[in-house]
């Protein structure tokens, strides 16, 4: 759900169609970010120049400055007069270093703003599935959020014949069942630090995983493992061929993981 409307939602979505036509050619949302980012960088550096300009200037008169803030320090209204005084004798905005900041600030700010706000996701689709988190993976369903036009658009290439009726039910169930997703969240973060705490132990690295699988270095070619595991009823993920000797765990309930790791233990011993 998008937060409350913002004053600056016109400019979220004039940046999140930025990032949809750079990356319509780029097929690459990583690389339309880091290419948007260097044309915001040229767009403010007339006025990062002109910010840095006038810093340097403040601090050559800084000396001026105190002698006339000394000289009048019994007499506020003297000292802010004989200020605007000198500023205007010397053609100097005190102000100048800051109005750039003023007209950077928010263009930073729709940037990172505009994944959360309706910025990039007015114009680019946003998918996933309920495979993970949601726990069901074998109904193989997924979600598409988008405006309507875009949703139309996709419906031209939408498949029913791979779902069931349980399955659409029980993925829209799913959406309004928080806390199923937060105590998901919450038991594969610790079943994960269980199974990484006996790896560690057992000096196997791995690769630092967030979600609810991991990859395990076994040292040597994984594929044989893979059926040592199944004998010991063990189920454990396919080949992945650009990384022989890693082994793609997922994670289940602990009871599940405990088991894992005694086979784990046999079969490395």
């Amino acid at each position: 759900m998008l937060a409350a409307g913002s004053f600056l939602d016109p400019l979220y979505k004039i940046v999140g169609l930025l990032l949809a036509v750079l990356y319509y050619p780029l097929h690459s949302l990583g690389l339309a970010i880091i290419v948007l980012t260097l044309i915001v960088m040229f767009v403010q550096l007339p006025l990062i120049a002109k910010q840095t300009r006038s810093m340097i200037l403040m601090q050559r008169v800084q000396p001026e400055i105190k002698k006339i803030q000394q000289k009048y320090k019994d007499d506020r209204a003297k000292q802010n007069e004989e200020l605007l005084k000198y500023y205007q004798e010397n053609k100097i905005n005190p102000l100048a270093g800051c109005l750039p900041l003023l007209l950077i600030l928010p263009i930073g700010i729709a940037v990172l703003g505009t994944f959360r706000r309706p910025g990039i996701q007015y114009h680019i689709p946003r998918s996933g599935t309920f495979s993970k988190l949601y726990g069901m993976a074998g109904l193989r369903c997924g979600y598409c959020v988008a405006q309507p036009d875009k949703i139309e658009l996709l419906r031209a290439q939408q498949a029913w014949e791979c779902l069931s009726i349980m399955a659409i039910v029980a993925a829209r169930a799913s959406i309004d069942d928080n806390a199923q997703v937060e105590n998901g969240r919450k038991n594969n973060s610790e079943v994960r630090k269980y199974v990484c705490g006996e790896l560690d132990k057992m000096k196997f690295t791995y690769i630092p995983s967030h979600a609810n699988f991991m990859m395990i270095d076994m040292r040597r070619e994984v594929k044989p493992l893979i059926a040592a595991f199944k004998e010991k009823k063990v189920q454990v993920g396919r080949l992945f061929p650009p990384l022989p000797n890693f082994m793609r765990v997922t994670i289940g309930t602990r009871p599940q993981m405990e088991r894992f790791v005694a086979a784990f233990k046999e079969l490395t011993a």
